[in-house]
């Protein structure tokens, strides 16, 4: 912990505002001398481990009753090198605020920081960063600190009960000037202001009381604005202080269990005359009977949630306990023994569901047990066939019918030799209800699903001539039979290729037909559909790429003669070759022999033989040139010889 060594702390009482020296609104101001004078060896231990030193905070008396006060924290810093000033744990010595009372009863916050540095961690004031009173040109922190009183809880507390005597101020004055009454102020007016709940009935005296009956169901906890203010003799000079207290309300057992069912008639939150019904037969033992509209249920309404336990209060015939008992805990009602109709022809039972508990809370709801008749003859079913049809996704209401495809509809026939029952419950087969038959209603398929295509990754095919494959796209079609048979067609093409491609209708295999080029794409919308007329579309991407380079270009002649004057001018045309590449590609020509003195030139592009310089027929007749013709790959077909004959003319 860092302590700056003051030769004294002492503490100040000063007026900011409206604050004055009453302690319950102003807190001390502190202020600390220098400090002692220590030669550089000193000091240094205790810097290495601490930081730029934060001066103490010291107070006398503690702030007794909750409410705000002010605190100055004053930055000094001992003369020594900022090298020696490592540390990061700066702290405030002490380290607590001033302020009476536990953590676990009240609750401080920081209202107003003049720099924000601080934190507060119960009573204690936490650094958030570093200080460094120079670089920061800090040289003290100002402080508004909120101290919040935490009342005990309240559980059923009746009108007039004190539940808060601790109240108490420090006041500074004497005489009149020192005597404080405490009131109670109107807070925000929320269901949570606990103006209209709660009073101070002694001003001097400070007790809180309950003004009002308190229900947890309705709020939780209430804030109470009290102000305490002085008595001087002249009401113009009186200073006042509030603080917030906070009353946590405990749920009591105020609260009636409740039966709960689906159909019930809820008045002020829970279920009101609650009916449950239950059969049995005549000279039979049920054991434990289905209860309508669902099994008897209560919950307690408290928080607390008590143990519900249950129990039969009364009834008619008054001999019911002798036929029927309810399980203390799960409320489930059983039949003890067989009652013969003649007795009986129902039972009237009150049931009641208690709280396990010092109140002993409870709810009552009524339980008719009907007797029937025994059914001698139970009723015969029979049905017109023991297998129908319908169609998948068929209405509501749609009849079943006997054969696939037909319209003879699947019905049920009764036989029963005694009266026509209008409403059964619960029986068992031979015991008033007929012996379950077995059906069995197959769904016939229907064209209710279109083909769907795979998502098609892009191809690639070599530039060519020829049938070739390219792909095989196959579509997937949900229903069965004839609706799942698909056939496959080329619905377009772009880049006016429909003539260059197609798609065999059952296996879906895309074909090239025709000739195609290096570096043409295509995209091929194919189409399946199915043999309803379902269908659905995808598109092939296909790129075509160069083909394998098996030759280079091709004279159409192997040997070429021409003739030309001896005063052709220069530039003058005297020849075009022609040679073809198998794959399509470009051909480049040039003239690799016989062009003596470079008399001829030839276009690389088309082949053109032209007359470079002027012609002397005197000193060459005859010129044999070789040409080569080449692609890109630079393969190579040459002509074998070229004779040129050059007449002159007189």
């Amino acid at each position: 912990m860092l302590r700056t060594r003051p030769e004294k702390a002492y503490c100040l009482c000063q007026e900011r505002g409206n604050l004055t020296e009453n302690v319950p609104r102003l807190g001390p101001v502190l202020a600390v001398g220098k400090s002692r004078e220590r030669s550089l060896h000193k000091w240094l231990p205790e810097i290495a481990r601490c930081a730029k030193a934060v001066a103490a905070i010291q107070t006398s008396p503690p702030v007794r009753l909750a409410g705000r006060g002010q605190w100055e924290v004053r930055v000094t810093e001992p003369r020594l090198p900022r090298w020696a000033l490592a540390e990061t744990d700066q702290a405030t010595h002490p380290r607590d605020l001033p302020v009476a009372g536990d953590v676990q009863d009240i609750e401080l916050s920081i209202q107003s920081a003049s720099h924000d540095v601080f934190q507060l961690l119960g009573k204690r004031l936490i650094l958030k960063r570093p200080l460094d009173r120079d670089a920061e040109d800090l040289a003290s922190i100002r402080l508004q600190v909120l101290c919040q009183a935490r009342l005990g809880r309240v559980q059923l507390a009746p009108v007039g009960t004190t539940i808060f005597r601790d109240l108490a101020t420090m006041d500074m004055d004497t005489g009149t000037n020192g005597l404080v009454e405490y009131t109670t102020v109107p807070g925000d007016g929320t269901d949570n202001d606990g103006y209209d709940y709660f009073a101070i009935d002694l001003p001097y005296q400070g007790l809180v009381t309950i003004a009002r009956p308190l229900d947890y169901e309705k709020a939780k906890y209430y804030h109470l604005l009290v102000k305490a203010t002085d008595t001087a003799s002249n009401p113009a000079d009186r200073l006042s202080s509030t603080t917030t207290l906070t009353v946590f309300i405990e749920d009591g057992d105020d609260q009636d269990p409740a039966f709960a069912h689906e159909r019930c008639s809820v008045v002020h939150g829970a279920c009101a005359d609650v009916e449950y019904s239950a059969e049995v037969t005549s000279g039979l033992i049920s054991g434990i009977l289905k209860i309508y509209p669902e099994e008897i249920r209560a919950e307690d309404r408290d928080s607390l949630k008590s143990k519900i336990q249950y129990s039969f209060v009364n009834g008619t015939p008054s001999f019911y306990r002798e036929f029927f008992d309810i399980d203390r805990d799960s409320g489930f009602v059983r039949q003890l023994k067989a009652v013969d109709r003649t007795l009986a022809k129902s039972f009237q039972i009150i049931v009641k569901a208690e709280e396990d508990n010092e109140s002993r809370r409870f709810a009552t709801a009524r339980l008719t047990i009907g007797v029937r008749v025994v059914d001698s003859n139970p009723p015969i079913l029979l049905a017109s066939a023991t297998e129908g049809f319908v169609d998948e996704n068929a209405a509501v209401g749609t009849y079943v019918v006997t054969q696939p495809g037909g319209d003879e509809p699947l019905y049920f026939m009764v036989s029963d030799d005694d009266i026509v029952v209008a409403h059964q419950a619960n029986a068992e087969p031979g015991k008033g209800s007929s012996a379950p038959i077995s059906l069995s209603v197959r769904l016939n398929d229907v064209n209710d699903n279109s083909p769907k295509l795979p998502s098609l990754s892009p191809v690639t095919i070599q530039a060519g001539d020829g049938v070739r494959n390219v792909t095989q796209v196959l579509a997937r079609d949900d229903d069965e039979g004839e609706f799942a048979r698909v056939s496959y067609s080329v619905y377009h093409v772009s880049n006016n290729g429909r003539d260059k491609f197609r798609i065999d209708p059952n296996t879906g295999v895309v074909q090239v037909i025709s000739k195609v080029f290096s570096g043409d794409q295509y995209s091929i919308t194919v189409q399946a559909t199915d043999s309803g007329g379902r269908f659905s579309q995808g598109i092939l991407d296909v790129i075509v790429i160069p083909g394998p380079n098996t030759g280079g270009p091709v004279f159409s002649k192997e040997k070429y003669d021409a003739q030309v004057s001896e005063g052709a001018s220069v530039g003058s045309a005297v020849l075009t070759l022609k040679a073809t590449d198998p794959e399509g590609d470009e051909v480049s020509y040039s003239i690799v022999e016989g062009n003596n003195q470079g008399v001829f030139t030839i276009d690389s592009s088309s082949g053109t033989v032209s007359v470079a310089k002027r012609l002397n027929r005197e000193e060459v007749a005859l010129y044999t040139l070789q040409i080569k013709a080449e692609d890109k790959n630079n393969l190579v077909k040459e002509a074998s010889s070229w004779h040129f004959t050059l007449l002159v003319l007189n």
